[in-house]
């Protein structure tokens, strides 16, 4: 065999098999993010928002919020009537925007706000 076959064959080996492993990280994904939410509840069900584990260290959750612009002149609207106008730009920086939508009410005109908890740990 030709080193172009050899290195075709090759290449389309493993053009398999990162298919093959992006399918498994999928699944691996979806395993893992029902399993985060059942230790969620688990944890709010005992009231608790971190624990320490002998294998992992301490388990808390984190809260994060981030925002998107629904309708942009709605929320430019918002924005500069409550006293936010200087963060607006060419464009709202989402990362600025998150940091202050959530402290603010969670319905406001023209932004999506998504709330998560995420499990996280530190190792002892």
């Amino acid at each position: 065999m030709s080193q172009r076959q050899e290195l075709t064959e090759e290449f389309f080996d493993l053009q398999e098999k990162k298919e093959r492993l992006k399918n498994e990280m999928s699944l691996v994904q979806l395993k893992m993010d029902r399993i985060e939410q059942q230790l969620i509840d688990c944890m709010q069900n005992e009231d608790l928002e971190s624990f320490k584990d002998s294998n992992h260290g301490t388990v808390y959750m984190r809260n994060s919020c981030r925002a998107q612009l629904l309708d942009h002149e709605v929320a430019f609207k918002w924005l500069r009537e409550n006293g936010y106008g200087d963060i607006i730009k060419e464009t709202v920086n989402s990362n600025t925007l998150s940091a202050i939508v959530k402290d603010l009410p969670e319905e406001i005109a023209g932004i999506a706000r998504f709330d998560s908890i995420k499990i996280c740990r530190r190792k002892s």
